[in-house]
């Protein structure tokens, strides 16, 4: 990192500086015992290069330090390569399991949707049959709501019914339904002691009377 770097060239130009000012120092040293004497000069020799093998260590030492560090750099970034990677893969593995399980939920809704639909015909066929068996007729026991594709009414299944007996009956079916009435039987009273029996028919949507 460049803080590191920095850090080790500063502390290398200051070893630096200090070393030329050791040189210096040396450097006068000698001048003044060379001026001096002459005895001793191999003995500030060895002193002088002493100096310099240390310095050479140090600078050693910082180039390890530094080789170190761009090594552990290049790990930690190979390291974080290798981790994108693996999460990547992971990523479209997940991804392709999700439109594996989702193209399994399309294929089944498909299936379900075209069961559903090859029950409707005999569904409906099963409904129209139902609404043409025969069935007892709609008697007045209470006003009565015909809702069948087709029946029959009566005022009592069978035998006689009292006197005064008004009953109804609402044919309730789909808008543009035609209704045919058939009349089967209709006994009409001509006592003179006796009311007639009538029939009416009334359009409720309009309130129109239809027959009577």
């Amino acid at each position: 990192p460049p803080n590191i770097m920095e850090k080790l060239e500063s502390q290398f130009l200051q070893d630096k500086q200090e070393r030329n000012t050791a040189m210096i120092d040396v450097l006068q040293h000698l001048t003044a015992i060379k001026n001096e004497t002459t005895f001793g000069f191999e003995d500030m020799r060895g002193e002088f290069r002493s100096l310099f093998e240390a310095y050479d260590e140090k600078v050693s030492v910082y180039k390890t330090q530094v080789d170190n560090i761009t090594t552990h750099l290049a790990t930690s970034e190979e390291e974080i390569n290798n981790r994108i990677i693996k999460t990547m893969e992971e990523l479209e593995r997940v991804q392709s399991e999700q439109e594996e399980r989702l193209d399994t939920c399309r294929s089944e809704v498909n299936s379900l949707r075209t069961h559903i639909t090859n029950l409707e015909t005999p569904i409906i066929r099963l409904v129209n049959m139902s609404q043409q068996w025969p069935v007892p007729p709609s008697t007045c026991a209470a006003t009565q709501v015909l809702t069948a594709a087709s029946g029959s009414i009566a005022v009592v299944e069978a035998g006689k019914y009292d006197n005064n007996i008004d009953c109804e009956w609402i044919i309730n079916l789909p808008a543009g339904n035609k209704i045919l009435l058939k009349w089967i039987y209709i006994d009409m009273e001509i006592k003179d002691n006796c009311p007639y029996d009538y029939v009416t028919v009334k359009n409720l949507n309009t309130n129109q009377l239809e027959y009577g």
